[in-house]
């Protein structure tokens, strides 16, 4: 069971990378939204941006005793920053919303998504979900 756990988070790790290396992402501030890599601009910074819930109970929910985000989502959040900078403690979280979220990614605000998210017919058609299926 739990080699099927790891195998599970590698594929999903393994599938997140792709996207972020195929997506690439718009210079913060610009309009142009200029094309670049992601991972590029990750190893670059140093730390990787997520955007995730904080509000969806075991994925990621903001405890209120410490302020901190928890959950699966956060866990996962910090195996990616792991395999792609070495160290899980690289990361930062912006609290995002279903509608926010997208928008975030596509203005260079957030490196990646981490969080529920339930595909559309009108998500799936715009250029970000495009690079991803």
């Amino acid at each position: 069971m739990k080699k099927m756990k790891r195998f599970g988070l590698l594929i999903f790790m393994t599938c997140c990378m792709a996207a972020l290396a195929a997506c690439g992402s718009a210079e913060k501030g610009s309009t142009d939204a200029k094309q670049g890599s992601s991972l590029e601009a990750i190893k670059k910074e140093k730390k990787i941006i997520f955007g995730v819930k904080n509000d969806t109970r075991l994925f990621g929910l903001k405890n209120p005793s410490s302020g901190d985000i928890e959950g699966f989502d956060i866990d996962i959040a910090k195996a990616i920053a792991k395999e792609i900078l070495g160290d899980e403690g690289k990361v930062e979280f912006k609290e995002v919303t279903s509608k926010t979220r997208i928008p975030l990614l596509q203005k260079g605000d957030i490196h990646a998504i981490v969080a529920t998210m339930t595909i559309t017919r009108a998500q799936r058609r715009s250029q970000f979900l495009r690079c991803l299926f």
